[in-house]
């Protein structure tokens, strides 16, 4: 069974490589806690955390 690491890595390893940074720049206890990266047209790329959306750096 995959672990939450390599399910979050696998997720951010299909996006493009400059939202892949951003996703990857996440803290590891924040990653980790992440339910969904989100993409949405004219916003930034946001990881969604229990009960906050994080915008991360990126295009």
């Amino acid at each position: 069974m995959d672990t939450f690491d390599e399910k979050y890595f696998g997720a951010a390893r299909l996006l493009p490589q400059a939202l892949r940074s951003a996703a990857l720049a996440l803290p590891p206890p924040e990653q980790r806690l992440a339910e969904e990266l989100r993409l949405r047209a004219g916003f930034p790329v946001s990881a969604v955390l229990p009960g906050v959306e994080s915008g991360l750096e990126g295009p």
